[in-house]
């Protein structure tokens, strides 16, 4: 646990470790709600082998290893009550299953101005409906992350969760299983809120993809539909994250999809007063995409360059990035940027000039020897041009 050793680090001067042991009937617990029950109450870690975890914790205090015995042991008696706790939690939330407590969603407010849980589920369901079909997958799949995003929240409901909120999604899964929904169903609610942090995994299922998708989409279209937007370091809703979570999924899956139409059909589902939100949001999610081309050494002036051309398919964005960096390392590759230049120079100033530019090359006109061989090699290759242009391949 990097965060617990991290934070650890900056609380204790003086180190001590020392080791105890919880009662055995607690393994009985899911191994997350273990570590999460350890880690936050006590800010101990975990303890487990290839078979899952052990009846046992690692305990730092500060200072010398006078009556260790009797720290763990104290610390034995608290955790046994935080643990027993979390069994009593479990066994009430098990007695409801998990889409009894949908409707009880419309009494919890999502955020100021963007209703209840429940209108985000009713949302989530036609958001990740659209956007499955759009990336051509099947019914079976539709349906799958339908029922997935009509359940993904309604864990929050649950004393587990309302107890340990950083177990959202964990207990959606735990408890969809539990209630007998389709194993893809219960991943899918499991990786819906992923990436939840920097270095945090991605979605591995493609349901569970499609469905983190949708709720980050939803989650940054509407705080800017509802004015909560971040103002220099502030980002009190973690926009930033979900930004990101939003190009690191697209990119993952190398799925093309278009920005555009992500946020178009999000604020469908918002109704009035949605003009330029979609301006915003696509800038905000600009400044992510700059930071991942930067993250691949890109430099600057290459990345503006990039960016320039379009940036609706994230994808493509990077292919583009990546081969122009790789062409930069070209001798000839500043000769044929002067080329170009000079080339878009001369267009631009024939549209100055009101000359008309023909879609097609007249032969009889060319009179140097240089022209008929430059177009000769052109006729050659422009086939080849054709097939790259339709299909960009740009290595």
């Amino acid at each position: 646990d990097e965060d617990l050793l991290e934070e650890l680090v900056y609380l204790v001067e003086y180190p001590t470790l020392f080791i105890g042991e919880f009662d055995q009937r607690f393994l009985s617990l899911p191994q997350p709600v273990l570590k999460v029950c350890l880690r936050d109450y006590q800010k101990h870690f975990s303890v487990g082998d290839r078979k899952g975890s052990l009846a046992y914790f690692v305990g730092v205090r500060e200072g010398a290893q006078d009556h260790l015995g009797e720290v763990a042991e104290g610390n034995r008696r608290v955790i046994n009550a935080r643990l027993t706790d979390a069994i009593f939690f479990l066994e009430e939330d098990r007695k409801t299953p998990l889409d009894k407590r949908v409707s009880e969603l419309k009494e919890m407010i999502a955020q100021e101005k963007l209703g209840s849980y429940y209108d985000k589920t009713l949302r989530l369901m036609k958001l990740a409906s659209r956007i499955t079909s759009h990336l051509g997958r099947s019914e079976k799949i539709k349906e799958k992350v339908k029922e997935a995003a009509y359940l993904c929240k309604a864990d929050l409901i649950t004393q587990m969760v309302k107890e340990f909120p950083s177990l959202h999604g964990i207990m959606g899964q735990e408890y969809a299983l539990q209630s007998g929904k389709n194993q893809e169903v219960a991943q899918a609610i499991l990786e819906h809120r992923m990436p939840r942090f920097s270095g945090d995994g991605l979605p591995r299922t493609e349901a569970g993809a499609i469905l983190a998708l949708t709720d980050k989409v939803d989650t940054l279209v509407g705080s800017f539909w509802a004015g909560f937007v971040p103002s220099g370091a502030g980002d009190p809703w973690g926009l930033r994250r979900e930004a990101q979570g939003i190009v690191e999924i697209i990119l993952d899956k190398e799925w093309g999809i278009s920005l555009d139409y992500l946020i178009r059909e999000s604020l469908k589902l918002y109704g009035e007063k949605t003009t330029g939100i979609d301006l915003k949001v696509k800038e905000f999610l600009r400044a992510r995409i700059v930071g991942i081309l930067k993250e691949r050494q890109i430099k600057t002036e290459q990345v503006k360059a990039v960016l320039k051309a379009s940036f609706d398919n994230v994808v493509d964005v990077v292919k583009r990035g990546d081969a122009l960096r790789s062409a930069a390392t070209k001798p000839e590759f500043k000769e044929e940027v002067i080329a170009i230049v000079r080339l878009v120079n001369i267009l631009k100033q024939a549209e100055e000039w009101g000359l008309m530019i023909p879609d097609h090359v007249k032969e009889e006109l060319l009179q140097e020897k240089e022209e008929m061989n430059l177009y000769r090699h052109w006729k050659k290759i422009e086939p080849q041009l054709e097939k790259l242009l339709r299909e960009p391949d740009y290595r």
